[in-house]
């Protein structure tokens, strides 16, 4: 990263130890020039959640995203794969496909060329000639791991499962490719994207932000946190506290899932899986969160829950699915309360970068993480 975007002495601050260590400074929350670095040092470079896979069941089920300012179109084609292409004709540059839905092709609307579910060219208005000539929707690297697809720019990814080989070996119980989507919630932040991330990867924030709503459940006091040095995610802890009782009402609640280890009774596990998704676990299934930047102070942040499939059959299931959705809006409602000020006092330029509390270790590994990719591996940081 050019030093005039970050400097050596602010890098230096970050990557020392958590109880020496100081946060970024409040410009990397707001400046135009970190965001567009981040899209080509990041979001550009790394693999990169997008959405769940059960959001696209059936062959030509799509949808139409942007990410770092490219229009992309994921498919799921005719062999059951999920790919994803360049949304974007090859002709005049129209944009082939719009929002959600199933097709058998993609025409733009503009001169009506059309594309097959693998991007390939099938019709070109008074131009028979290229039909069979090999035009195709330039393709985008995809992966899907526990259920959530992936995209990856670069030409020649790592691969993703062997990154995250570690994690995948935890999640193995929950069979997470075999789960079904029971709601996906996305929220529009008028605040940057790292404000929302983080402020899900840390339990400090639970005894002020979310007292009415966690504390007594899940007390700040003996959460923990575990660092993502040499690895591409963190972990925090949360033990439940069982006096309290549980979070949800009997009615309210599906069968669990058969075979998890002890521990997913005892507490939940949530996982920052950088740069963009966060997850935990559930008796029944897995809790998903996925931040996509739009711009320096606008994101989205998305909830999404995925249970078994013999979930629906259950008579608390409607009663279930509410409950999960209304917890999600107390508790996203509870964090703007604060993440929209954050914006705005990293805006005003009186932040000075203060130092991390213990449980927010995942914030500190997370910015490392962060420091590293963008400033290429600066000295301090290659050992990580």
């Amino acid at each position: 990263m050019p030093s005039e975007l970050l400097t050596e002495a602010e890098i230096a601050a970050t990557i020392q130890p958590l109880d020496q260590a100081r946060c970024l400074p409040g410009r990397i929350y707001h400046d135009q020039e970190i965001y567009d670095a981040e899209m080509e040092h990041i979001f550009r470079r790394e693999w990169v959640a997008v959405f769940h896979a059960a959001k696209l069941p059936n062959p030509g089920d799509y949808l139409a995203v942007e990410l770092t300012g490219k229009p992309l179109l994921f498919v799921r084609d005719a062999a059951g794969e999920i790919r994803c292409y360049s949304n974007v004709c090859r002709h005049r540059g129209m944009q082939v496909a719009l929002g959600q839905g199933n097709k058998k092709s993609f025409q733009c609307g503009y001169h009506r060329w059309a594309y097959d579910l693998s991007g390939a060219l099938i019709h070109a208005p008074e131009m028979p000639e290229l039909k069979d000539c090999g035009i195709k929707l330039p393709e985008v690297h995809t992966a899907i791991w526990q259920g959530i697809v992936f995209v990856n720019f670069r030409e020649d990814p790592p691969d993703l499962h062997e990154q995250l080989a570690q994690l995948g070996s935890i999640l193995e119980p929950w069979h997470a490719g075999d789960l079904e989507l029971v709601y996906e919630r996305p929220y529009s932040c008028d605040w940057n994207w790292k404000i929302m991330f983080e402020n899900g990867i840390e339990s400090y924030h639970i005894l002020g932000t979310h007292r009415a709503s966690l504390e007594d459940p899940l007390p700040t006091h003996i959460s923990y946190g575990a660092p993502g040095d040499g690895r591409n995610y963190a972990e925090i802890h949360l033990p439940f506290n069982l006096a309290a009782g549980d979070l949800f009402a009997e009615d309210a609640v599906v069968p669990a899932l058969p075979g998890l280890p002890s521990w997913a009774s005892e507490k939940f596990v949530f996982w920052a899986v950088y740069p963009n998704l966060i997850m935990n676990q559930t008796p029944d299934g897995l809790q998903t969160y996925i931040t996509l930047p739009h711009g320096p102070q606008d994101s989205t942040f998305t909830w999404a829950y995925v249970t078994n499939r013999e979930a629906k059959a259950s008579p608390n299931y409607e009663k279930f699915k509410k409950a999960q959705e209304d917890f999600a809006d107390l508790v996203q409602g509870e964090d703007a309360v604060c993440t929209r000020p954050v914006q705005e006092s990293m805006n005003s330029g009186d932040y000075e970068p203060g130092p991390y509390n213990q449980r927010e270790l995942p914030v500190w590994a997370f910015h490392r993480w962060y420091v590293h990719r963008m400033a290429d591996g600066a000295e301090g940081t290659a050992s990580w």
